[in-house]
């Protein structure tokens, strides 16, 4: 079932999130169950995506699929880059 509102309370969260880059992070909601996939730098950025989504009202269950790729480019502290935007997501299709 689509769910536009919790689609909007899931990318606040992510985009509220200034140590993780939410332009590699790529979200799938089928029914309540996310699937994050996409890349971080590190595990506790990983991990940090993963516990923000799930702390999320509405979520019923997270999958985290996102790959730590220690060579990709980081963002300064308290920076954030990239957005999700709630037009992107369509039921059950991943949101670049």
């Amino acid at each position: 079932m689509y769910d536009p509102q919790l689609i909007r309370r899931i990318i606040a969260e992510l985009e509220s999130e200034p140590t993780v880059d939410v332009s590699r992070i790529d979200l799938n909601i089928v029914d309540g169950m996310v699937t994050l996939t996409g890349s971080v730098t590190s595990f506790r950025q990983k991990n940090t995506v993963g516990s923000t989504v799930r702390n999320v009202s509405g979520v019923g269950s997270v999958v985290n699929l996102i790959e730590v790729e220690p060579g990709v480019a980081t963002l300064p502290d308290g920076a954030s880059a990239g957005s999700v935007h709630e037009h992107d997501v369509k039921p059950g299709l991943v949101v670049p």
